[in-house]
């Protein structure tokens, strides 16, 4: 059996486009809870900084996660916020205890 993927995407909006940039990981949501292989798929805010966020999620395998990055609804995402995107950081990770 393939081991899980796991990752944390540490995402930073530009200085004070917080707000803006939220709405649209919003909107990446729900369309990416529904992409095959997709377990869990999380928006978590930083309490003290308006423009940073995470994006906790857990994916069958690989192979998921990659077909995940080429969907439409991610690819319109990543294009439609250049504007408001400082950083994006992803990490895989795994549970350790």
């Amino acid at each position: 059996m393939p081991n899980k993927t796991k990752v944390i995407a540490n995402i930073r909006a530009k200085v004070g486009k917080g707000a803006e940039f939220k709405l649209e990981l919003e909107k990446l949501v729900e369309p990416s809870r529904g992409d095959a292989g997709c377990e869990h798929y999380e928006l978590q805010a930083d309490i003290k900084d308006s423009d940073h966020f995470f994006m906790i999620e857990t994916w069958v395998n690989a192979d998921a996660l990659a077909a995940h990055v080429e969907t439409s609804h991610f690819q319109n995402f990543i294009k439609g916020t250049e504007a408001l995107m400082d950083n994006i950081e992803v990490s895989e990770v795994e549970t350790v205890r």
